[in-house]
């Protein structure tokens, strides 16, 4: 199925990678925990996740923030060639996207198709994750927003161009899998 528009219209998670991501995120807890996406765009507005991969947080202030571990980002970057996503916990608040994480997804938003956010709860026997996932797109030089790393969409701006604009998380649906 083809999808002229190039944007996504869902997400698929595997039961098992949204189990590894929670426990993640219950192993950095209270601390927020980061990791990557890996995966494949189905070229039908669909992004299949198939991995998860946890990246330890060298922030300064981990409770409030994330700093992916430079040399682990970077050693996934030059040979994860399915690399889809960036997931990170707001443990104390919700899997919204912060002023902080906008500004921050200017420095790697053109390697992402897609951004999770999650956010513990508890319930009677430990807790969950709410799950946001959102879409990594850029306006495009006719204002309009455009879609990266996707051959149906506009070609990838320039270095220029992504210094002067800002990436949006459009929010998109997902679904787990059995």
């Amino acid at each position: 199925m083809s999808n002229p528009s190039g944007s996504i219209h869902r997400i698929e998670f595997p039961c098992s990678v949204l189990k590894r991501i929670e426990d993640h995120v219950r192993t950095c807890y209270p601390e927020e925990a980061c990791g990557v996406l890996l995966g494949y765009d189905a070229n039908g507005g669909l992004i299949t996740v198939t991995e998860f991969l946890p990246i330890k947080n060298t922030a300064d202030q981990p409770l409030h923030a994330f700093t992916l571990h430079p040399a682990e980002w970077t050693s996934v970057v030059l040979t994860r060639p399915d690399l889809v996503g960036l997931f990170h916990s707001h443990p104390h608040t919700p899997p919204e996207p912060s002023a902080k994480d906008l500004a921050e997804l200017e420095a790697f938003g053109s390697l992402l198709r897609i951004y999770a956010i999650g956010t513990p709860f508890r319930v009677s026997d430990g807790f969950r994750l709410k799950l946001a996932t959102y879409e990594v797109t850029l306006p495009d030089h006719s204002g309009s927003i455009g879609h990266l790393n996707d051959n149906a969409g506009p070609a990838a701006p320039s270095p220029a161009h992504c210094r002067a604009q800002r990436y949006h998380l459009q929010p998109v649906p997902y679904a787990s899998l059995r």
